[in-house]
């Protein structure tokens, strides 16, 4: 059973908690939403690209890394899977982007120097607050055009050749 004294304490504390979040709340969503918006303004104009990958035979979602500390590591990754060697190891976070959205270059200089990476930005177009995801990808993953129907095609068989097994 609680004292008064620290049933006075628990109320006070759960005002405070409520205070806080009717407060920073609504500012929360406020800087998402002006955040990304300022990110679309900037980026609206740029270059749009695809990520994705065939390395395996059929097309797969590129994964990407948010800061530089990781980039030798998705360096290291793709480089053993574009040989075709498999079994690379992934040492970073996992965070994906899909074959069938475009997304925005930050920096076109980026496609032409001797970098291996390369800075994209994806909206969430659903999204009223405009999230986006942003990230650095290999540059061997990176598209101009989207993937051509024979590769989602045959995407597509392999799903299903693996998806309609009865076992």
């Amino acid at each position: 059973m609680l004292t008064e004294q620290q049933f006075k304490i628990l109320i006070r504390s759960m005002l405070v908690i409520v205070a806080l979040w009717a407060v920073l709340g609504p500012a929360y969503f406020f800087l998402l939403w002006f955040d990304g918006k300022r990110m679309y303004e900037r980026v609206k104009d740029h270059r749009q690209v695809y990520v994705h990958e065939t390395y395996s035979g059929a097309i797969n979602c590129v994964m990407y890394v948010t800061g530089n500390n990781d980039t030798g590591a998705l360096i290291r990754y793709y480089s053993i899977e574009e040989l075709g060697a498999g079994g690379g190891i992934i040492n970073f976070p996992i965070k994906m982007l899909p074959y069938n959205a475009a997304c925005y270059l930050v920096d076109d200089s980026a496609l032409y120097n001797g970098s291996k990476v390369v800075e994209v930005v994806r909206f969430d177009t659903a999204s009223q607050t405009r999230d986006y995801a942003r990230g650095f990808v290999y540059k061997g993953t990176v598209h101009l055009n989207p993937p051509s129907d024979s590769i989602l095609k045959k995407d597509s068989l392999v799903k299903a050749k693996y998806t309609n097994k009865s076992y």
